[in-house]
């Protein structure tokens, strides 16, 4: 009896050295290519999560910035949140703050435009510093819609 309960601590034993010492693999942290951004209305932004294949994206407010499934976030209203990439597979979150600047204005507005026979569009009003501002295209057959500086 005495010498099945000391092959029994072996084995009990033996069992615990091999279990601490088998390797599991451990993932690479991921990592996110931003941690924050500052970006105007309309204007986008891609993140990106390296070392990690699989990720589901969510904004905290939809109505400062958006996140499509692709980490592409663009900017809606003035404003500021936070954009979350959720690794699928550990559940790893990474976070990103994005602040949302309000758009500047050209300052042209309807009357400013002006549209010539022949193909050529101009605008043409003040900028946010009181600049003038004249901009032109043009279109031909041959080379389609082209650049015009005025």
């Amino acid at each position: 009896m005495n010498k099945l309960k000391k092959a029994l601590v072996m084995v009990l034993a033996l069992a615990m050295v091999l279990t601490c010492a088998m390797v599991t693999p451990v993932q690479a942290a991921g990592k996110l290519n931003k941690k924050s951004v500052s970006i105007y209305e309309t204007e986008t932004v891609s993140l990106t999560v390296k070392g990690v294949k699989s990720v589901t994206w969510k904004t905290s407010d939809k109505k400062i910035a958006t996140v499509d499934k692709k980490g592409l976030v663009k900017g809606v209203k003035k404003g500021t949140c936070t954009v979350t990439a959720k690794d699928t597979k550990t559940k790893a979150a990474y976070s990103c703050k994005v602040t949302v600047k309000a758009a500047k204005s050209l300052g042209i507005a309807a009357k400013d435009i002006s549209v010539f026979t022949g193909g050529n569009y101009f605008l043409s009003g003040r900028g946010n510093q009181g600049r003038n501002l004249c901009t032109g295209w043009k279109e031909t057959r041959e080379k389609g819609l082209q650049y015009m500086d005025r």
